[in-house]
């Protein structure tokens, strides 16, 4: 648990959290990636509130951390049709048509999987990186974070004391497992964290690879 709370220093001894599927492609700064969409957040749980929850605290996480600018959506109906993990395919001339029309980079296309907003809370995001020129998926976590388990537990009491000890002083750790919000917060900080890779870490499953299918509908520009 934590040790020495003395002069801001504490240390964490439980298990730590490390996410089982994550990728980040090997040769991403040769991307260049510096203008992104974030299409609007889709929703596969039965808990309609769950997209107004995630999505503006998904969007400030990911601007956070200054990998690129996050660009406004104007117009959410025309991603509607993207359909990315509904399908599992979309066609690179549509991609591209949005990138040239945003001056985008890439596009990030997210769902929240699972939304359970009591305690102990629980969210699912997936997410997925793709580059408007190519098509070449470039980075792309999926996870369940679930207060039940002992490595979420040790990673919200890690976020609060990191984050939060010092703004919300009158607060225990344990809001962050009782309230949706916080929680919400953590696991956001925590996926857009992973565009800076996990060094002993950057695996994801075949079955997540294989999610996403290019329809090679044009050859527009080959990858660096």
């Amino acid at each position: 648990m934590f040790k020495g709370a003395v002069r801001g220093y504490y240390q964490v001894t439980d298990k730590q959290f490390v996410p089982a599927n994550f990728f980040i492609h090997p040769q991403y700064e040769k991307f260049r990636i510096k203008r992104v969409i974030v299409a609007p957040l889709n929703n596969e749980t039965s808990y309609p509130q769950a997209v107004k929850v995630a999505e503006p605290i998904f969007l400030r996480e990911l601007a956070k951390t200054n990998r690129f600018d996050v660009i406004p959506v104007t117009n959410p109906d025309e991603f509607s049709d993207f359909g990315i993990h509904q399908r599992g395919m979309f066609y690179k001339l549509q991609l591209y048509d949005i990138g040239k029309r945003y001056n985008a980079d890439a596009v990030i296309f997210t769902s929240i999987t699972v939304f359970f907003p009591y305690e102990p809370c629980k969210i699912g995001i997936n997410t997925q990186m793709i580059h408007t020129a190519t098509g070449t998926v470039l980075w792309a976590f999926s996870e369940t974070f679930d207060a039940n388990m002992r490595e979420i537990e040790t990673l919200a009491k890690q976020y609060y004391f990191e984050n939060l000890r010092f703004s919300h002083p009158l607060q225990d750790w344990k809001i962050m497992v009782t309230s949706i919000s916080y929680f919400t917060q953590m696991a956001c900080a925590e996926t857009a964290s992973s565009l800076y890779g996990y060094p002993s870490n950057q695996r994801m499953s075949a079955r997540m690879l294989n999610t996403v299918t290019t329809i090679e509908d044009s050859n527009i520009i080959s990858e660096p």
